[in-house]
């Protein structure tokens, strides 16, 4: 069990490692990049249509005539809630020691049950002692896999500055620094998670030690296979032959059998920790976007109809990693993984993208609909990757065309109600394998003067936020498109 240990350590130490290069949030390798918009965050990206935000335009060009400001500096960061979540557990000295000193203990508690297995007449007050000591693992084990798999420690950091010379030409330039480690969970968490009490033995004779051994190997079957497949036979194989010789003899054989067992098989464990415990997803990459606008009413003394055009390049640097990759990694040269990933990091992609939009005013109801498509004609981003790389061959900026449609109602001065379908073709990561509701965004905001509340709905997820004016501030809780995990966002902008 020192290996096993040993291993869990490693681990934890690579989940550090993978999140070193960058700070982090994420996107899904094959998502366009979008500028940092807390305050469209918090009404559930709903945007397509809705003009007072000015950085809307990167998602929909027609949009510029209608931004209310000439300019806009804008500084945000986003952190994973998951985060606190799972600092709580990992700062707590109790937990850890708890986890540890178990896992420490497991070899000697098996020493306790093969010696007390061991006496003429098996000491029952022994056998249960070790059987309580691994019943601590197992304790241990279930609250560390259910409070550290299934999360997301996600980080971001943006930065986007917007300049509108006048209704028909604008730029923006923004930077978006992201990183994520998603550790979802695996099988042999379930199995681990759904286990009872350990049995304990009842009494000295060999039927008692068969019924509990037997009960043991039937309840942990299905996690020492996964873990150890050739042991978990030499044991079922001991049971099977203690079974038809509950003797004294039958049960020493049974206990020597058991003392052989060895359990340290370290390239075994590796695998079932990154394949089996938890599945996981390490991303980092910085994007750095040029972005020119242009805009105009065609029909102005007619139609309602602004149309617009947004050309942009995009500049990538991008880290990958994921457990199927490091479980054929040697963990105890984490230089060898890290020198890989930074390899990657120090390379770029650059690409260029062309998006169209179109904007409807219905002014007598206060209504406007939109219409957007985003890398309409575009380049795409490659990096040159080995063969043993994880990127190898990943297009790692693939631009999917991204189709918008929405609607933005100002019922009052200081209410927006807005309306969104994301992605209808489905070409981003986001949506793949959805129905088509997940495609529906829809969010709300009022504002107070000093202070703007904010709602929505995105992807079946609720988000909110508010926003402080005299102080630049806004902040949004809302779901990740890629991790499904909520986050914080939260950015100061100051507009002339």
């Amino acid at each position: 069990m020192r290996n096993f240990y040993k291993a869990i350590g490693r681990f934890l130490y690579i989940w550090g490692i993978l999140i070193l290069p960058s700070f982090a949030g994420a996107m899904g390798l094959n998502n366009s990049p979008v500028p940092f918009n807390v305050a469209a965050k918090g009404t559930g990206d709903a945007v397509a249509a809705d003009g007072t935000l000015f950085n809307a335009t990167a998602y929909n060009p027609a949009l510029l005539a209608n931004a209310p400001h000439f300019g806009e500096f804008t500084f945000g960061l986003s952190l994973s809630n998951d985060i606190f979540t799972m600092a709580n557990y990992l700062t707590n000295n109790s937990n850890i020691n708890n986890l540890q000193n178990s896992l420490q203990n497991a070899s000697s508690s098996m020493n306790d049950i093969t010696q007390g297995l061991n006496q003429v007449t098996p000491n029952v007050s022994q056998v249960n002692q070790g059987i309580d000591g691994l019943q601590k693992a197992v304790n241990n084990l279930q609250t560390a896999a259910a409070t550290l798999t299934n999360r997301s420690i996600q980080l971001g950091v943006g930065l986007n500055i917007s300049m509108k010379f006048d209704d028909h030409w604008g730029f923006q330039v923004y930077n978006n620094s992201h990183g994520v480690l998603q550790v979802t969970r695996g099988g042999l968490v379930n199995d681990i998670e759904n286990l009872s009490a350990l049995p304990t033995l009842q009494g000295s004779t060999p039927a008692d030690v068969y019924n509990a051994a037997n009960a043991y190997f039937v309840d942990m079957k299905k996690v020492l296979q996964t873990a150890f497949p050739s042991q978990t036979t030499t044991l079922g194989n001991a049971v099977t032959a203690l079974q038809g010789n509950q003797t004294s003899a039958g049960v020493s054989q049974f206990a020597t059998t058991l003392s052989n067992i060895s359990w340290g098989n370290q390239t075994t464990l590796q695998n079932t920790l990154l394949n089996n415990v938890a599945n996981v997803t390490a991303l980092v990459y910085v994007d750095t976007v040029g972005m020119v606008t242009y805009s105009l009413n065609p029909l102005e003394a007619e139609i309602p109809l602004t149309v617009g055009a947004n050309f942009k390049v995009v500049n990538r640097h991008i880290g990958y990693a994921y457990s199927s990759w490091l479980s054929q990694q040697d963990l105890t040269n984490t230089s060898g993984i890290t020198d890989q990933i930074k390899n990657d990091f120090t390379q770029n992609t650059f690409r260029w993208g062309l998006d169209l939009g179109a904007l409807y005013e219905f002014e007598e109801i206060k209504l406007t609909v939109g219409a957007s498509v985003e890398d309409l004609i575009h380049s795409t981003g490659n990096i040159n990757a080995a063969a043993t790389d994880p990127l190898y061959g990943i297009v790692t900026d693939s631009a999917p065309t991204v189709i918008r449609i929405g609607a933005s109602w100002h019922p009052l001065h200081q209410v927006s109600l807005n309306a969104d379908m994301d992605d209808l073709l489905s070409n981003s990561s986001t949506y793949q394998g959805l129905d088509l509701f997940s495609h529906a965004k829809i969010g709300a905001s009022y504002n107070l003067g000093i202070l703007q509340l904010r709602g929505g709905f995105s992807n079946g997820n609720l988000a909110g936020g508010f926003g402080i004016a005299f102080l630049g501030l806004d902040y949004a809780y809302a779901v990740d498109d890629l991790t499904q995990s909520y986050n914080h966002y939260i950015s100061f902008k100051a507009t002339f």
